[in-house]
């Protein structure tokens, strides 16, 4: 369904511009009305005027008579995971597992990095969280600290979300905090070359709003502003997002004492 609302300019004590006869108020409803009876011969297509007779109106009448609105696709309450696995090795002096003591994980929200689209009814969320890890280990008299940053990503079905919609999202909180020592990782080209690793998992939480732009005239009636903004155009949509500040996503050993 297509929705068209058309504002004939001027009417009643505002005559607009004269000359000849004619008045431009008068020129513009009968434009107007010729409009409306042309596009009515359409299927699926509905035509409102401000005005079908000669009277005033003011320019708030005519704007809030129809206005362009946010209309609510949805909200959903989203975990993202943050996932990381690393050598044991990472860390000076763990050599073997048995000498882990205990390990903490901090999480930096602040400097976190994410980056939203959204494509045919989902969101796509892609970023890395800032972390700070601390191991304890047995025989060594300071803890050994560590900085890196743990990539997520999140695909969130959204029934009735289309690229041209807006997307909010509130900040991310932290759920929780996992780590799995004993798990093997890969550090070399070869399958084979697997060492015994540490596995950290960030849980964190957001609400996600996506929203469109509608058109609501005076007694309530809403249509899309563009009724074909969930059409598929073409190929799919591709995406290059932008690169965290901390790009190389390397470990950074912070102290090792």
């Amino acid at each position: 369904m297509v929705k068209i609302y058309i504002d004939p300019g001027h009417g009643g004590r505002d005559s607009g511009a004269t000359g000849n006869g004619l008045r431009e108020k008068d020129l513009n409803l009968a434009i107007s009305l010729k409009i409306r009876e042309k596009l009515n011969h359409y299927q699926g297509v509905t035509v409102r005027l401000s005005r079908i007779k000669d009277r005033t109106l003011s320019l708030r009448q005519r704007t809030n008579d129809c206005v362009v609105v946010n209309s609510l696709v949805g909200t959903k309450s989203v975990q993202k995971v943050a996932e990381l696995t690393l050598p044991i090795t990472a860390f000076a002096g763990l050599d073997v597992l048995d000498d882990l003591v205990a390990v903490d994980v901090v999480p930096n929200l602040d400097e976190v990095t994410q980056n939203a689209r959204i494509i045919r009814d989902k969101v796509v969320n892609i970023g890395v969280l800032p972390v700070t890890i601390t191991v304890t280990i047995a025989g060594v008299d300071l803890p050994v600290t560590l900085s890196t940053s743990i990539p997520f990503q999140e695909h969130t079905d959204f029934p009735g979300a289309c690229p041209e919609d807006t997307l909010q999202e509130t900040p991310l909180e932290v759920e929780g905090i996992f780590t799995q020592p004993g798990v093997p990782v890969i550090t070399g080209p070869v399958v084979g070359d697997l060492v015994t690793g540490i596995l950290f998992k960030v849980v964190l939480r957001t609400n996600i709003t996506v929203t469109r732009p509608v058109i609501q005239d005076a007694q309530g009636n809403i249509c899309d502003v563009n009724p074909n903004r969930c059409n598929n155009i073409g190929d799919a949509p591709s995406f290059t997002l932008p690169a965290p500040e901390n790009a190389n996503g390397g470990i950074i050993p912070l102290s090792n004492s």
